[in-house]
């Protein structure tokens, strides 16, 4: 549900337009509750707003603002998405990065990886750029818990396949 906000009434389900017309009601697809789409435009307007004012370098002020988005946008939306893509781009030097960081990185990659094999399956030039950002953290991190003796040599060689 990549433009799907989360129900405000039940929390649970997901708000999708009733049709494709512009100014279609959109309802939740478990408890039927629904919103205008004027309603919906001012939420993405404001989130959008959110996002542009959000420092572009400040993983902590994009973390906290992910945090907010979870609770309006299904974790497929663009919004959220495009948040996480900051993310991933911002940590970069993996060898001096904490373990909680580059595990962010490896999760918000998968994610990117999982939508885009459902909206754009195949071979891709933006699979190859967000499979060259998990690579590194990935490299580092079995390293590391190779090194610390956390992992064992089945997922030391697994997570090597995997970069």
């Amino acid at each position: 549900m990549s433009d799907a906000l989360v129900c405000t009434d039940c929390e649970e389900g997901r708000l999708m337009p009733f049709n494709m017309e512009s100014e279609a009601q959109w309802v939740c697809g478990t408890c039927y509750a629904n919103q205008t789409s004027d309603e919906v435009k001012l939420t993405i307007t404001l989130y959008w707003d959110l996002f542009e004012e959000t420092e572009k370098y400040d993983i902590q002020a994009l973390l906290e603002l992910l945090q907010k988005m979870s609770n309006v946008f299904d974790e497929n939306h663009y919004y959220p998405l495009e948040v996480k893509r900051r993310i991933i781009e911002n940590i970069v030097d993996c060898e001096d990065v904490a373990e909680v960081l580059l595990e962010k990185k490896i999760k918000f990659c998968r994610d990117h990886l999982k939508v885009q094999g459902i909206l754009a399956p195949g071979l891709s030039q933006y699979r190859a750029y967000i499979s060259n950002h998990i690579a590194g953290p990935l490299y580092w991190l079995a390293k590391e818990r190779c090194t610390e003796k956390t992992i064992t040599e089945e997922e030391l060689t697994e997570n090597m396949e995997e970069v």
